[in-house]
């Protein structure tokens, strides 16, 4: 009798452990960084101003510049790139050491890999517009 007790709940515990199986999958996606900007930094002074957004995803300023930048980014291609530097990435971490930023702040290179400013989280689209306008000309 056990046994075919047991077998008739063998479905149901395979639907069980495939709706575990499909809630760690969807959960383990949901921590993925979604960024729509590149994390390579090699760009910068190669020939093409650099917007660079410090990201850390610690802290929740750099995810809504990260947001206000997307969109802005076809608009300002290709004579300016915009990169991501993620402080989950050494590199990253180094290069957000060396130029002094955190989570949300901007920096913007000229094409040569001069550092023309910094903006510190900035609050909407119009704040980062007018800043590059008066770096860039």
């Amino acid at each position: 009798m056990t046994s075919i007790s047991s077998t008739k709940n063998l479905p149901l515990r395979a639907l069980v452990i495939i709706g575990i199986i499909i809630t760690l999958l969807f959960a383990a996606w949901q921590l993925l960084p979604r960024t729509g900007l590149s994390t390579d930094l090699q760009p910068i002074g190669q020939g093409t101003p650099v917007l660079v957004l410090t990201r850390d995803i610690h802290y929740l300023g750099g995810a809504d510049v990260l947001d206000m930048l997307k969109p802005m980014q076809i608009e300002y291609a290709p004579g300016l790139l915009m990169r991501v530097a993620h402080q989950g990435h050494e590199t990253s971490r180094q290069f957000s050491e060396r130029h002094g930023s955190r989570d949300g702040d901007l920096l913007l290179f000229d094409a040569e890999g001069e550092l023309l400013g910094s903006l510190q989280v900035p609050k909407n689209q119009a704040m980062i517009r007018q800043w590059i306008a008066s770096l860039l000309p």
